[in-house]
């Protein structure tokens, strides 16, 4: 954005209020270990992976602050790369478990509510991480175990 400033100055001259710094070229030396851990907190938590996404990349009217001792590049980039291996991991679990469902259904529900209930079971520390997915997949396999445990019963 320019614009051109009256008084002392001739009309015809510019003030830039604000410029992007040229695009930088790929960091080629070794990343600190802040760096390196943050990148690799990237693919153990989800929810500081989003957390990451969301707060630098998401809210386009915020400035983001100069980071001193780590680069955030290659944090970003390790948030994005997590981020499309649980879409992939999510995907391919629902894709086994639709087709379990339809080749062994009282299998497949007895699975599922088994991993359900050891989820339950398991520390809180341990299940603050894991997708809702999951939890949302164990409960229908527990709701849908009744239903099929009575039609079987029936018949």
């Amino acid at each position: 954005m320019t614009s051109t400033i009256d008084g002392d100055r001739n009309p015809t001259e510019t003030t830039r209020f604000f410029t992007h710094n040229p695009p930088r070229e790929r960091q080629q030396a070794p990343m600190s270990p802040t760096t390196r851990y943050l990148c690799g907190a990237a693919y153990r938590s989800e929810r500081f992976a989003d957390g990451v996404i969301a707060e630098l990349i998401d809210e386009g009217h915020r400035a983001v602050v100069p980071t001193i001792g780590y680069d955030l590049e290659p944090i970003l980039r390790h948030c994005y790369h997590a981020r499309h291996l649980w879409l992939l991991q999510n995907a391919l679990v629902s894709a086994i478990l639709l087709v379990g469902f339809f080749a062994a259904t009282w299998s497949t529900v007895l699975l599922a509510g088994i991993a359900f209930l050891a989820n339950l079971l398991s520390p809180p520390a341990e299940r603050a991480d894991r997708s809702t997915a999951y939890l949302v997949l164990g409960g229908l396999a527990l709701a849908v175990m009744p239903m099929r445990v009575v039609d079987g019963v029936a018949a």
